[in-house]
């Protein structure tokens, strides 16, 4: 009943708001608590914050109102006023972190890829291991210095 098109179309006229009772009671969720039955809870959500926070203070009247209409109880007391409004922050932006663990990731597998694929004979036991023949000596290759004569000699 708190939500019904009649409650709604009273909170309309109460608190000079803009829309359909449709529109207005899609902002308002009422349920009932699971330890008490007789209490409930009503949460409004909106986009205003302060234009919430009105609503919730003012839908234990029109509820009340209501109930005295259609049944005629005047039983609905307010524990609680309706808190500050809750703003919910904005999720944050983790784009550039998931980019940079994609990079990171792709970079060590290239890596790994590069390390599988390579297929040069560096040591003698390489050299037999690949062609199975036994290894009689070895060359070694000294990188050219590029400091002049003197290093050479």
């Amino acid at each position: 009943m708190a939500t019904s098109k009649r409650a709604m179309t009273e909170l309309i006229k109460k608190l000079d708001l803009q829309g359909t009772p449709e529109t207005v009671s899609s902002g308002i969720t009422v349920t009932t608590q699971e330890n008490i039955p007789e209490f409930i809870d009503i949460r409004v959500t909106n986009t205003n914050s302060k234009l919430a926070q009105k609503i919730a203070n003012a839908m234990p009247e029109v509820f009340n109102d209501e109930l005295k209409k259609v049944i005629g109880l005047d039983c609905v007391e307010v524990l609680y006023d309706a808190s500050e409004p809750l703003v919910n922050a904005k999720p944050q932006d983790n784009t550039f972190r998931n980019l940079t663990l994609v990079g990171i990731v792709l970079a060590i597998f290239v890596v790994l890829l590069l390390e599988c694929l390579d297929n040069k004979i560096v040591t003698p036991d390489d050299a037999e291991k690949y062609w199975g023949l036994p290894v009689i000596g070895i060359i070694p290759y000294e990188k050219e210095n590029t400091k002049g004569k003197k290093a050479r000699a």
